[in-house]
């Protein structure tokens, strides 16, 4: 498969899509078997690179709820993390096969002694999506609201807006044709932290008899997980606040449309009010106390944050078998990338080790069918690996040169820049990766 035909490039920007909104904790077992395979199921790599399925990113169910147009979806991909990808080429024309080389053997040393990644004892934990929900108030509507029918979103309403001890009538305010009762919903994204922003979808009952939304706000509203429970709504603790001017769907869409004017976003309308916690977990039959010790203290000689008392590594083990992670600075919006990157640490290795395994990378980095997994491992290792990056940004193969620029532009280095405008620019299929890149 040399070259992708147009209908083959279509479905595989489909699977991409699909792929981008979906991430696992589950490390796949067996290489791609045929490049015929490949486009079709994007999802299945090396194991030793995590993946995009159920893990990091939107379910197509949770699309469905928040009915995400195509503007949304964008802002959502920003955020979510994101797989790497392993075919579906078209100016790339190299060989889409991929080697599933779950530890690589060291030079002069083949087939006898393997290098162990942090990917073999460890899965990840704590990235997926948390949906948050909740009912708010939206005012200054200009004549375009309504009284919300008697029901139990009202009565939530009523009891939200009492809590807040308001010095006004609000039997009267909710009654009033400039508000209107409206249903927020919102995603928060895996690794957030308290005070952090992300988008809030808006939208109205069916029984409304509002006319529009436009000009109008959110009150400041408490946004929970909700899971219905036959006839009943289970609503966990408050999780994050949403408020903010609503951007209603007209004002982006070329057809007019009576919904259009009842349904919109508060961009960074929503702040979150606790963390979410993310991590690793030792497989429970190799789980030990120094196992965890190292592996952490593998993934704080490459990571470490900023925060109000100083930089500290990025892991912190907190048992015999979970060990917690912060973000880097550097990753801050991508933790698929990151994650990709953590699993492929080496947990324990000589320096001496480390130099032949140096080799055997720069080897693969230079093969378009290795250079992917290549490139991560060589950033994993950090700053020692940036000159063999480098020298692959003079490669004859654009492919090589795009996994190298990557890899380069998370560790700060300047030299793929112009790859990836180029990449960005001329190559749909690989441009969320380039942007995503360039903007770390």
């Amino acid at each position: 498969m040399d070259q992708l035909n147009q209908p083959q490039k279509h479905n595989c920007m489909a699977e991409l899509s699909v792929a981008i909104d979906r991430l696992t904790t589950e490390y796949q077992n067996q290489a791609v078997e045929s490049d015929k395979r490949e486009c079709s199921a994007v999802a299945t790599k090396q194991q030793n690179v995590i993946t995009c399925s159920e893990s990091v990113g939107l379910t197509g169910k949770l699309f469905d709820d928040l009915r995400l147009d195509r503007r949304s979806v964008l802002a959502a991909m920003a955020m979510a993390t994101t797989t790497t990808l392993g075919g579906c080429k078209t100016f790339f024309n190299s060989p889409t096969s991929r080697v599933d080389s779950a530890s690589i053997p060291i030079a002069g040393d083949r087939g006898k002694k393997k290098i162990e990644l942090i990917t073999d004892v460890c899965t990840v934990y704590g990235i997926n999506y948390s949906k948050a929900e909740g009912i708010g108030l939206a005012f200054g509507l200009r004549e375009t609201g309504s009284d919300p029918k008697p029901g139990g979103q009202r009565d939530h309403l009523l009891k939200e807006l009492r809590s807040q001890q308001l010095d006004t009538n609000i039997e009267a305010l909710l009654a009033g044709a400039d508000t209107e009762l409206v249903l927020l919903k919102g995603l928060i994204p895996p690794g957030a932290r308290k005070g952090d922003k992300f988008d809030v979808e808006v939208g109205t009952m069916r029984t409304t008899e509002a006319s529009s939304l436009e000009h109008g706000n959110v009150a400041k509203s408490v946004l929970r997980p909700m899971e219905k429970a036959g006839r009943s709504i289970e609503q966990g603790h408050a999780v994050a606040t949403a408020s903010g001017r609503i951007l209603i769907d007209a004002l982006f869409e070329t057809r007019q449309d009576a919904s259009h004017q009842l349904h919109g976003y508060l961009l960074g309308g929503g702040t979150v009010q606790t963390d979410r916690d993310f991590g690793l977990m030792l497989n429970p039959k190799l789980a030990s106390t120094p196992l965890s010790i190292a592996v952490a203290r593998a993934i704080n000689s490459r990571f470490s944050y900023s925060n109000r008392a100083g930089r500290h590594g990025v892991a912190e083990p907190k048992s015999d078998q979970f060990i917690t992670l912060e973000m880097p600075d550097d990753y801050r919006f991508n933790i698929g990338r990151y994650l990709q990157v953590v699993v492929n640490i080496v947990h324990s290795e000589t320096a001496s080790l480390r130099l032949q395994r140096m080799e055997t990378l720069e080897s693969q980095l230079m093969e378009p069918e290795t250079s992917e997994l290549a490139a991560i491992q060589l950033e994993a290792i950090g700053k020692d690996g940036i000159p063999i990056l480098k020298q692959a940004m003079r490669h004859h193969d654009l492919e090589v040169k795009f996994y190298a620029a990557q890899a380069l532009a998370y560790q700060g280095e300047s030299d793929g820049i112009e790859h990836l405008r180029f990449v960005a620019e001329k190559e749909p299929a690989f441009r969320w990766h380039a942007l995503k890149a360039l903007s770390s």
